[in-house]
């Protein structure tokens, strides 16, 4: 098994990376230039780590090694060896609801605990003495049974808002929820349709729209001003409802923009007949009300002197 680091910033594209992505049906947000673009302005810059056999990449993560909160305020250059200690975060910073780890489709459940055992000798290796462990976040179920172990500890921390697309079109779904919420967002919807008004373009989101696969929903009032903004991150069976914000009705934002919102999500994804929606982790209560359900998440903390055990 070969075990490689790289740094997006500065190193070439990972052998094989760009087969991996499409074969792991991965979200945009693991674009390995889009990796490299946040780790130049990130206080703990992502890794990304392969595992790789004969016939390609089995498994990929997203490591942060995440230094204390002194100065100062950006990460060392490329290549600079932390001197005081220090832990690393497995994480996909930019996807809610979803772990830093993925695993090629070719890999057996059995085979996942073997790998994740092998990065963890290999990180301790590179990092060196100052390491003092591994923390996993955003884990579904399966991984935290891999993670589990002794000296390990595992943790149910929060669910992730995930909707079973059972619809064959938006009105479908609407009719499915509630008679108060099915009402709101009928209303709502008739109310928005009225707009003509071209959307602008997120010019923040410049870099990352560039992809296909990244949908962004503004919202503007007469004047011009942007009241809110939404990115679909798409995916073949499951896209992601994510990076949501929007200005408070006191400063002049708009009522009703969230549920709008996700409205335009699942004409999409009934449309496209994706097998599921997922809009993370927020606002538990109020996307029960559309249907969304609870996928639980857990963290897994794995001190120094267990790593690879």
């Amino acid at each position: 098994m070969k075990i490689r680091f790289h740094d997006p910033r500065a190193d070439p594209v990972a052998e094989g990376w760009p087969e991996f992505v499409p074969a792991a049906r991965l979200h945009p947000v693991w674009d390995y230039e889009v990796m490299g673009l946040d780790g130049w302005t990130a206080r703990n810059p992502p890794v990304l780590v392969t595992l790789a056999d004969g016939a390609g990449i089995v498994a990929a993560l997203s490591v942060l090694v995440c230094r204390p909160r002194l100065r100062p305020r950006f990460a060392p250059t490329p290549g600079h060896r932390l001197l005081r200690p220090f832990w690393a975060e497995v994480c996909q910073p930019w996807l809610s609801g979803y772990p830093g780890l993925v695993f090629a489709p070719r890999v057996a459940a059995v085979e996942r605990r073997p790998l994740i055992r092998e990065f963890e000798r290999a990180l301790r290796r590179r990092l060196g003495p100052g390491l003092l462990g591994v923390l996993y976040r955003a884990v579904g179920e399966e991984f935290a049974t891999d993670l589990r172990g002794p000296g390990r500890l595992v943790k149910h921390v929060d669910s992730v808002a995930v909707l079973k697309n059972r619809f064959g079109s938006e009105d479908e779904w609407i009719a499915s929820l509630p008679k108060s919420r099915r009402g709101g967002l009928r209303r709502q919807r008739r109310r928005l349709a009225l707009d003509s008004r071209t959307m602008p373009s997120a010019a923040f989101l410049r870099r990352f729209l560039r992809r296909p696969d990244v949908h962004t929903l503004t919202y503007t009032g007469a004047d011009g001003r942007l009241l809110a903004v939404n990115t679909l991150l798409d995916r073949p069976d499951s896209p992601v409802k994510q990076h949501w914000g929007k200005l408070p009705v006191t400063e002049g934002g708009r009522q009703g923009l969230l549920f709008d919102s996700c409205i335009h999500a699942m004409r999409y994804a009934t449309r496209r007949g994706v097998k599921e929606l997922a809009a993370g982790r927020g606002l538990p209560e109020l996307k029960a009300t559309l249907g969304f359900r609870a996928r639980p998440v857990y963290t897994a903390a794995v001190p120094r002197p267990v790593l690879g055990w």
